[in-house]
Parts: C-alpha cells; sequence; structure tokens
C-alpha cells in the first residue's frame, strides 16, 4: 500500500482551525462594516426582515467598493436563502436570515449562517433563545453542515449592555434544557465576541 496517510495530520487540522477562524473572523468584519452605514434610527421600530435586508444590500455595497481588499472578492451573501435538509423539499424548507459563502476554491465552500431577533420588548430574550432562535442551531436544524453559527440582535429598546446581560441571564437559566438537545455538531459550545 502506498500513499498518504488516512488520519489527517496536527498540521493540516491545525490550518484548518486557523481557516475556519478567518472566515469567521472576516464575515464579522462584513456585518459591523454593513451595520456602519445603516441608519439605525429609520430602523428603530423595523421589523426583522426590514434590518437584516438593509445590513445584507449594505454589505453587498461593501463587498463591491472598488477599493475593497482583495480578500472580499471572495465572499458573498445572501437575505434568507432556504437550506436544503433531509425531509424538507419545497417552501417547506427552513430559511436562515443571513449566509455567507466563501467562493473561490473546489470543493466544500465555507458557509456561515446568522439568525437575527429584534431586541424591543419584554419577549425578545424568550424569542432570542426560541426554537426559532438559538435553538435552531442547537438542535441542528440550521447549519447542521458548520461547525460554526452566529446569532443577530438588533437593539430597538434599552442599551446593548442591558440586552447582553439578559441574553446571558436566558442561557444560564436554560442551559440544562439546552444540553439535552445540543446537536454533537455544535460542541463545544464558545462565545465569539464582536465589538464595533
Amino acid at each position: 500500500m502506498s500513499g498518504g496517510s488516512l488520519v489527517p495530520s496536527r498540521m493540516a487540522m491545525s490550518n484548518t482551525l486557523l481557516y475556519r477562524e478567518a472566515f469567521v473572523r472576516r464575515c464579522h468584519t462584513l456585518i459591523a462594516r454593513g451595520y456602519g452605514r445603516l441608519k439605525a434610527a429609520s430602523l428603530r421600530t423595523a421589523q426583522e426582515t426590514v434590518i437584516t435586508g438593509e445590513l445584507v444590500r449594505e454589505i453587498r455595497n461593501v463587498l463591491q467598493e472598488q477599493n475593497a481588499p482583495g480578500w472580499m472578492a471572495h465572499f458573498y451573501v445572501a437575505d434568507d436563502p432556504p437550506q436544503n435538509a433531509s425531509g424538507r423539499l419545497g417552501k417547506s424548507r427552513r430559511r436562515v436570515d443571513i449566509e455567507f459563502e466563501r467562493g473561490g476554491r473546489r470543493g466544500v465552500r465555507p458557509r456561515l449562517h446568522f439568525e437575527a431577533k429584534r431586541l424591543c420588548n419584554a419577549s425578545s430574550v424568550s424569542a432570542y433563545l426560541s426554537e426559532d432562535g438559538l435553538r435552531l442551531f442547537v438542535a441542528g436544524e440550521c447549519a447542521a453542515a458548520q461547525d460554526v453559527g452566529g446569532m443577530l440582535g438588533y437593539v430597538q429598546l434599552d442599551t446593548s449592555a442591558q440586552w447582553v446581560e439578559g441574553i446571558r441571564d436566558g442561557l444560564t437559566l436554560t442551559l440544562y434544557d439546552l444540553a439535552s438537545e445540543i446537536h454533537p455538531a455544535y460542541c463545544p459550545w464558545y462565545w465569539m465576541p464582536v465589538s464595533k
């Protein structure tokens, strides 16, 4: 028998992790740049789909700038694309709010999915953590083929710090519930802070 090992080398695995981390960070950079172009005051009472649509539009504008860094030429962003999953066809397919994809290479292309929720009233934390929010990722219903997913919170009331505290408290209270539902692809969990 000739050829290389069937077991990936530690170096190859390490490079894969570094590549994935760089991809995720660049997606966060694109979100921050797109967000920086939004007129937040005009979206104070807007629905989630309106905010997401405007955010994706601005991210596309960032990607199409003449002076954009070279790495941006390989990034694509989609608003509300349907997700292919076994057992769901046509209009019954789940949709993800934002999908990033990196092209420019053969084979499986890295993707990063984000679900978004408005943070605007007393039930917002519950919605953020619900079956249509974070639990989509936890249960493997959203981005099941990916090792990372993201949640966005559109702050329309109070401050970001107050919502972070509320979501953190909500996560703490439901951690044992979530632990029984965690899809194996999403272990272990980690927080990746995004600052602007």
